[in-house]
């Protein structure tokens, strides 16, 4: 994420000369959303901003960052991958106006049938402090869908917690009977709640 220039910022006037422009803190007003970088085949800039509608803000140390961005997909080719790190360096792909950096990637080990989720966080402070996160969410294939791979270990788990969910269930039906009633008066079923239900702290626990 890139920020505008002389946002939240302003450079002292003997120092003008020399640092025309700075770049302040990351405010969502002043978020650059401009393409930018050499023209590719189809002649329009190389990095694009992209906005993703269904995202989730991601709540770091220094600010609150909006889903998007400028991507650009990494792949295990190592070449093609080094190249394009080459062409990102030289076409000022993070820069001075840059306040943070997202690495997103999932990796998955076949001998445990486990896939690692990832998220490595970079953020940028106007001073050059960087602060670094990690992230990252370990699951299962039966995360992914009901039976898993369909083995007897996944019907196992399913019926486990399909047990557990109707035992909750249960209790948590009978403890309501407790303090709802249901009156029938003219023909009309009216919903009482008997509230001395709640004077009792272990209820309320």
């Amino acid at each position: 994420l890139n920020i505008l220039p002389d946002s939240d910022c302003r450079v002292a006037e003997q120092y003008r000369s020399y640092f025309p422009t700075c770049y302040g803190p990351f405010n969502l007003d002043a978020v650059d959303r401009e393409p930018f970088g050499p023209p590719n085949d189809e002649g329009v800039p190389t990095y694009q901003f992209s906005a993703e509608a269904n995202g989730e803000n991601y709540v770091g140390w220094l600010a609150s960052y909006p889903p998007g961005g400028y991507m650009e997909m990494l792949t295990p080719d190592y070449p093609k991958t080094n190249d394009k790190f080459l062409a990102m360096k030289q076409n000022g792909f993070i820069s001075e106006k840059t306040r943070a950096i997202f690495l997103e990637l999932t990796i998955y080990n076949f001998n445990l049938g486990l896939y690692g989720v990832m998220r490595i966080t970079f953020e940028l402070a106007p001073a050059g402090d960087w602060i670094q996160a990690f992230d990252i969410d370990v699951l299962l294939q039966r995360h992914l869908q009901p039976l898993g791979a369909g083995s007897t270990e996944d019907w196992l788990f399913l019926i486990l917690e399909a047990g557990l969910v109707l035992f909750v269930l249960r209790y948590v039906l009978e403890e309501a009977a407790e303090f709802v009633g249901f009156e029938s008066k003219n023909g009309k079923i009216s919903v009482t709640i008997k509230w001395d239900y709640f004077l009792d702290a272990w209820n309320v626990l």
